[in-house]
């Protein structure tokens, strides 16, 4: 599985979602699920810090279960919020985290964060044509 985080907002993101409408049945969107109550900028979703503060929003549960489950039955998963350095970026961090901590050999996981500078033109150029139109 791929598990990536974009913003909808995000120079990269929004070109992948507005290019792409084959990726609309992988969205796992967060932008309003996740509130930040209005805390902007701050180390991005990588950080251990930003993970905590993500983590212990009220919805943050359901998403990471939500998340998880399609990890383990899509060959794709994306986290969406509006620029895709927070809180898109710590739900990947981590799901990533959880699925490792209990991977099998079964079970090949790859993270992409799209905005957050973690996105090689091959992996862009994989989901502007994904599912390999």
């Amino acid at each position: 599985c791929i598990l990536v985080s974009l913003g909808r907002y995000g120079s990269k993101g929004s070109r992948v979602l507005h290019t792409n409408p084959y990726l609309q049945p992988y969205v796992v969107d967060v932008s309003t699920r996740l509130k930040d109550n209005n805390v902007r900028g701050g180390a991005w979703g990588t950080h251990p810090r930003t993970q905590q503060r993500i983590s212990e929003m009220p919805a943050f549960e359901s998403i990471l279960t939500e998340v998880l489950g399609k990890i383990l039955i899509q060959p794709l998963v994306l986290v969406v919020c509006n620029h895709g350095h927070h809180r898109s970026v710590a739900v990947v961090e981590i799901a990533a985290t959880r699925i490792e901590a209990f991977q099998s050999r079964v079970l090949a996981l790859e993270t992409i964060h799209v905005d957050a500078d973690r996105c090689s033109d091959a992996h862009l150029a994989m989901l502007l044509r994904f599912p390999g139109q």
